[in-house]
């Protein structure tokens, strides 16, 4: 059975490189909210995909 990816395993990463960089700049630049709204939507993006993936099962 070929493995069908969802929308999420795409824009999980994205998300948490968002966080990362983010934090990143807050030690050089205040950019800390940057940071916390990359790694929420990282934690989001990461539940919403166990959910599709359990619902597709």
């Amino acid at each position: 059975m070929k493995k069908i990816n969802t929308f999420y395993e795409y824009v999980n990463p994205v998300c948490l490189s968002t966080g990362i960089i983010g934090f990143l700049l807050y030690f050089e630049v205040d950019y800390l909210e940057i940071g916390m709204i990359g790694l929420g939507l990282w934690g989001v993006t990461g539940a919403l995909d166990i959910e599709a993936k359990k619902n597709n099962s």
